[in-house]
């Protein structure tokens, strides 16, 4: 080999070393910090039955830390006994539950009914959350 092709080969070898330290020196993304700012937007499904034909349907975004009640708040007329963790859902949109006809609202999550008050249940991301007058 030439001395000329030897010092080519050599140039450019120390080119790409040098071109790959450049690069090993960029600082890399913090994955933690975007899946927190990711996370602090919810997607979350609501549907209340209002009676068998007429139902109100909507979904939303929502912030990290928000609660089923206060979703249902934010998007419909509401009233409640109570508040926070403790208030129960007695009134929503024009109906109310009776109690003389031992109604109650109530709310699933995901198809399975709620462990915990709407004050208490704080929504995930892609929750379905459907309210329903039942009784008792």
């Amino acid at each position: 080999m030439s001395t000329k092709k030897s010092i080519s080969v050599f140039i450019i070898v120390l080119f790409v070393v040098f071109v790959v330290g450049l690069l090993a020196r960029i600082p890399k993304a913090d994955k933690s910090t975007s899946s927190t700012q990711l996370s602090a937007i919810l997607s979350v499904n609501q549907i209340v039955y209002l009676s068998q034909d007429n139902l109100a349907s909507s979904s939303a975004k929502v912030k990290q830390g928000t609660t089923a009640l206060a979703l249902l708040q934010d998007q419909i007329d509401t009233t409640t006994q109570g508040s926070g963790d403790q208030a129960f859902v007695t009134k929503i949109g024009s109906i109310s539950a009776d109690p003389k006809k031992k109604e109650y609202w109530s709310f699933m999550v995901n198809n399975k009914e709620a462990a915990v008050g709407a004050g208490s249940y704080l929504l995930q991301n892609g929750d379905s959350i459907v309210w329903s007058l039942k009784n008792y």
